[in-house]
Order: C-alpha cells, then sequence, then structure tokens
C-alpha cells in the first residue's frame, strides 16, 4: 500500500494520532502509578516511625541499648528501610543501623520522631528516632507495570489498525473505485456512465449526486440548443431597449439643471447635455462627440474664464488637472457672467465625469449676507464698547486692596456678567454677578441689572448690603414686569456682594446663590449665600438675603467667581472643571501677586478647555485687605 494513496494517507494519520494517545495515555499511568507508589512509601515511614517510637520509650528509658537494636534490626530488616538511627534527649547517638548517615533521595524519604516515656502521668521526651527510606522497590514495580501495560496498549493499536484498514477497504475505497472507472471511461467514450453503488452514508450522497449529475447532461444539452436557437430573437429584443434607454438618458441629461459630459482617456468628449453647451456658450464646432477637449479650454482661456496669465501655460494646466486621476471641484465665470461651480470625477478607464452648476444666484445671496454680517458684527463690536463703559473702573479697589484682580471674560463679543466696585457710605463695596444668558440677551439683562443697582445704591444707606441686594432684587422684578401676572419674562442674576471699611476688623458679604471664596494657603473656606436668586417670576417681590460677617485676618485673600470657570468642559475625561479643581489651583497660587494670580487662572482654563467650545461667560474678583 502506497502512502500517496487514500488508504496511506487515512492510515497514516490515524496511526500517529492514535500512537500519541496511547504514548500519552501510557506516560501517564505510568506516572500515576510512580506516585502512587511514592505516596505509599511515604505513608508507610509515617506509620512506621509513629509506632516504633512508642516502642522504643521504655528502651531508651532504661537505657537498653541491646533492646534498642533488637527494635532498630528488625525495621531496618524492611525492603524499604534505608537506616535507623536513635538518639537521647540531648541528641547523642545510641544506635545506628543501616545507611542512616546517607542523605535520603528526598527530604520527605527521612522522618524524625520523639521518643516520649510516661512517667507518673508525665509525659517526658527521653530522646529521638529516625527513619530514612528508600525508592528502590518502586522502579521495579513500575518496570513491571509499564511491560504489562505496554502490551495491552501495543495489541489495541494493532487491532485499531487492522479494523481500521478492513473499513476503509469495504466503505471508502469501493464506491471511490467505481467513480473513478466511471470517468476514466466517459474520457474515453464521452458517453455518461452511473455508479452501480447505494450507501446512505456520505459516500452514497456523492455517489448519487454524481449519477444524478450524468441524468442532467442530457437534459443540459437539450437546454442549451434551446437557448442558442432563441439567441438570435434574444439579441434583437436586447438591442431593442438598449436603445429605448439611450433615448431615455438623452432625454434625462438634456432635461437636468446642471451642466455635464463625460471625456475618454484621450480627454475627448464622448457623453455631454445642453445644458453644458449652453452654460459655456460654445457651438457644436467645438463641443461635439468625440472633440478635443483641449479645444474647448483653449477657447475659454482665449475668453478670459481663467483669468489673466499666458494662455498656452493656462491650457497646460488645466489640462494635467483634468488628466491627474483626482476628484475635486473649482469655481469658474463663463462669458464674465455665469459664475459656475465645476466637479470632476475621474473614471476607471482615466476619463472624466464633470458636472457645471450654476452658482450665480448663490453667490449673490452669500455677498447680500456677507454684506449683513458685517454690519452685525459692527454693532455687536459696538455695543461691546458701550457695555464696557457702563462698568466703573477699579480705581476706588486699588485705594483699599493691598492688592487685587478683576477678570471679566465674556463668551461672546458682548456678555451677561456684570461687575461693580465703588465707594459706598464710609466703605468699598465689591460686587460680581452672572445675568441669565449670554451673548446679546445677557448684555441686554447686565444693563439692566446695573441701572438696577444704581438706582437701589441711591437709596439704602451705606453698609446695609442686605437691604441693597434685595432692594436690587425688587427693581429687576419691576423693570421686567415680574411682580405681576402677565410678564413673560423669567430671567434674573445671581450676585455676591463684599463691603468693607478700610482700615475696619470685618467684611460683609450677601450672596444671592452665589458663594465667597477665602483663601488663607493651608485651608480655603467657602461662605455660602441665600438660596435665592434676584429677578425671576418664582422668587418673592419682598424677598430677605442674609449677611455674613467674616472677621479679617492677615493673609487672608477674598474671590468672587461666576459659575463659567466652574462648569467649563474639558480634560481628558471631558468633566467641567469643578470646585475641587478651582480650590487646588488657588491653594497652588496663594503666595503669587494678584496679578500674576489672574494670568494663571486665565491659562490654567485655556489648557484645560483645549478644543471645546466656551460654555458661558468667565468672570472672577480677587483682592487682598
Amino acid at each position: 500500500m502506497r502512502i500517496n494513496t487514500l488508504y496511506g494517507k487515512i492510515l497514516g494519520t490515524f496511526i500517529i494520532f492514535v500512537l500519541i494517545a496511547e504514548l500519552a495515555a501510557f506516560a501517564v499511568q505510568s506516572l500515576r502509578h510512580y506516585s502512587d507508589q511514592k505516596a505509599g512509601l511515604i505513608r508507610n515511614l509515617d506509620e512506621l516511625i509513629v509506632v516504633q517510637s512508642a516502642n522504643l520509650a521504655p528502651t531508651v528509658w532504661e537505657y537498653d541499648i541491646d533492646g534498642m537494636k533488637n527494635i532498630t534490626q528488625r525495621i531496618s530488616r524492611l525492603p524499604y528501610v534505608q537506616g535507623v538511627l536513635i538518639s537521647d534527649d540531648t541528641g547523642g547517638l545510641l544506635v545506628g543501623e543501616g545507611a542512616y548517615q546517607q542523605s535520603p533521595k528526598m527530604p520527605a524519604y527521612r522522618k524524625t520522631a520523639q521518643v516520649v516515656y510516661k512517667n507518673g502521668g508525665v509525659n517526658k521526651v527521653v530522646g529521638h528516632m529516625t527513619v530514612t527510606v528508600h525508592d528502590q522497590h518502586i522502579f521495579s514495580s513500575l518496570i513491571d507495570f509499564a511491560y504489562f501495560n505496554g502490551l495491552i496498549l501495543l495489541s489495541l493499536l494493532v487491532a485499531l489498525i487492522g479494523a481500521t484498514f478492513i473499513s476503509i477497504k469495504l466503505f471508502i475505497g469501493r464506491p471511490v473505485n467505481l467513480l473513478k472507472k466511471a470517468i476514466e471511461q466517459e474520457k474515453v467514450d464521452h458517453v455518461g456512465r452511473r455508479v452501480d453503488w447505494e450507501s446512505s452514508d456520505e459516500l452514497g450522497v456523492v455517489v448519487k449526486a454524481f449519477n444524478s449529475m450524468q441524468d442532467d447532461r442530457d437534459v443540459a444539452a437539450r437546454e442549451i440548443e434551446r437557448y442558442q436557437s432563441d439567441l438570435e430573437n434574444l439579441v434583437e429584443e436586447r438591442t431593442g431597449k438598449l436603445a429605448e434607454k439611450e433615448k431615455i438618458l438623452s432625454l434625462a441629461l438634456n432635461n437636468m439643471t446642471d451642466g455635464m459630459y463625460m471625456l475618454d482617456g484621450d480627454m475627448r468628449y464622448v457623453l455631454f447635455n445642453e445644458r453644458y453647451r449652453n452654460f459655456v456658450g460654445f457651438g457644436e464646432d467645438l463641443v461635439h462627440d468625440g472633440g478635443l477637449m483641449k479645444n474647448v479650454v483653449q477657447a475659454h482661456a482665449e475668453r478670459g474664464d481663467y483669468g489673466e496669465g499666458d494662455i498656452p501655460s493656462i491650457v497646460q494646466q488645466r489640462m494635467d488637472t483634468l488628466a491627474n486621476g483626482e476628484s475635486g471641484n473649482v469655481e469658474m465665470v463663463f462669458g464674465g457672467s455665469i459664475q459656475a461651480d465645476v466637479r470632476k470625477e475621474s473614471i476607471d478607464d482615466g476619463g472624466v465625469v464633470v458636472t457645471v452648476s450654476d452658482i450665480t444666484v448663490r453667490k449673490q445671496t452669500e455677498a447680500r449676507l456677507q454684506d449683513a454680517f458685517g454690519v452685525i458684527t459692527s454693532s455687536i463690536e459696538y455695543a461691546s464698547r458701550i457695555q464696557r463703559s457702563i462698568f466703573p473702573d477699579d480705581s476706588i479697589l486699588s485705594t483699599v486692596s493691598k492688592d487685587h484682580f478683576i477678570l471679566w471674560e465674556p463668551r461672546d463679543t458682548v456678555g451677561g456678567d456684570i461687575y461693580w466696585v465703588g465707594s459706598w457710605g464710609d466703605g468699598c463695596l465689591v460686587i460680581l454677578g452672572d445675568c441669565t444668558g449670554h451673548g446679546v440677551p445677557g448684555a441686554f439683562m447686565t444693563l439692566i441689572s446695573i441701572g438696577a443697582l444704581e438706582r437701589a445704591l441711591s437709596e439704602i444707606e451705606g453698609g446695609n448690603v442686605a437691604q441693597l441686594v434685595s432692594r436690587t432684587h425688587q427693581y429687576i422684578q419691576a423693570a421686567l414686569s415680574q411682580n405681576y401676572e402677565g410678564g413673560d419674562s423669567d430671567d434674573g442674576i445671581e450676585l455676591g456682594a463684599c463691603y468693607f471699611v478700610p482700615g475696619g476688623q470685618e467684611i460683609t458679604f450677601v450672596g444671592a446663590r452665589f458663594e465667597l471664596i477665602i483663601n488663607e494657603g493651608d485651608d480655603i473656606t467657602i461662605i455660602k449665600g441665600t438660596k435665592k436668586g434676584m429677578g425671576y417670576r418664582g422668587i418673592p417681590y419682598e424677598q430677605g438675603y442674609d449677611e455674613r460677617t467674616v472677621h479679617l485676618k492677615a493673609g487672608q485673600s477674598f474671590y468672587l467667581t461666576t459659575d463659567g470657570l466652574i462648569d467649563q468642559v474639558g480634560g481628558e475625561r471631558k468633566r467641567t472643571f469643578g470646585k475641587k479643581r478651582l480650590k487646588v489651583l488657588l491653594a497652588h497660587i496663594y503666595d503669587k501677586p494678584m496679578s500674576e494670580q489672574k494670568e494663571a487662572i486665565y491659562q490654567t482654563l485655556l489648557d484645560y478647555q483645549g478644543d471645546e467650545i466656551r460654555r458661558d461667560d468667565v468672570s472672577l474678583i480677587g483682592f487682598r485687605l
């Protein structure tokens, strides 16, 4: 039997895998037998030393050397014992038998037990017994075991190979040979031969399929003849349909709102519509089937559609762009009046498909929108100058504060945050507020809020901060018609106000949903305000606001901030900046001058924001007294 036959391949594969499996089983069984024998040896050693150490106790107690020798000689006669050693309680040698001084093959083969004698109800250690064993008998047993199991596995292998060979011969070889003969005979006489073999297994299915294929050959031959006879009719029918589709395609092309043309790899026209010819304004002498695109580009250049320049260079550049195999689009002006968007798509044979869209109206609309945008932008920038002019300068704060900064950074050109610094009564008032909205709506709210604050300042006696905030709230509600039913506005402001007298020992804080941050370097304290804002339809007209008094200490820094900084999203995890991060930052820059603190805070915000959009206006005031 050859190895490259089907029998040889199956038997070769089968023998290899069965041999590997049997060798693996043989190895596992031998290893297990060895492990069992080894465990039994250690178990016998444990039992031996427990029993014999008890038997030795009287002889060791009485110092009976002969008795000890009798016991050790009896133990050493056991087939697995290598040596026995008996020592007194101080470790001195009493009796040794066998190779007790020789080290064991492994530590588990040597055990030592105390020899305990019971005297007057008291257990006393009178000596030690050490027994060493060997495993020579285990290997003899392992050889016998391997020999017996090897014979069994070899017999099993021979039986399996014989059964497999007979099965392959009967159930695979016979149908395969019949198929082979049928195929070879078909090559000689070109007549399909059926195979006489029936079976429900996989080869039976193959033989059945082969017979079915042979039966279908005549049917297929008749079908081919019928197809050949109908081929001319089918070609004629398809040709008619193709002509009809070409007519529909031509109609669709000529009714497109865009111009379109197709060039082959030689840059010649193979398809175009009338809309394209109307766009470019050229006649049939230039734009026709098979016409060179280079002639049309030459006419465009001479007419000035590509702008001024050396005409041959312009023509070469345009032709190179058409043939470069890349898609793209450019804008052109045809005949000095029609603005067009020209889009090119390359096709596989080196040609291109180009569409031309009239964008004259769109360009005119974009120009008008750009003019309108310029007017709006100029108006908003002028509004920004107006808004900045209503905020007081910080000169009064410079006279009473050791160091300070004001950071006012609107999200848009105009913003919805306000600040106010100035004299009031005998002291100085510092206010920072966050109006609803930002941009233009927020800017309108700042005008309303500043107006309400300045009216309240003219009425309320200096130093009464809670009344000032409450009265400002009332003016905002009145300005927005929020103090009676029927108004539409539900806007307002969140505000923090600090008042202090130069040289005084305390600072008064009132917050309308606002907080005061006190930085002492190693400790940062947050003073919370009233949980109500100012304005808004749902807040009572007579709403009161609590005053918080802070006693001044050396080294304190005070900060008011809107939520634009705290709510800004950024960082690797796209989270808000948060109060915790702000507190860490303030503690880190505590020793810096306020001007440097301003720069550090703003730069940290920019770094954290990264590519994220600015969410809100950012405002922050810091000062030291």
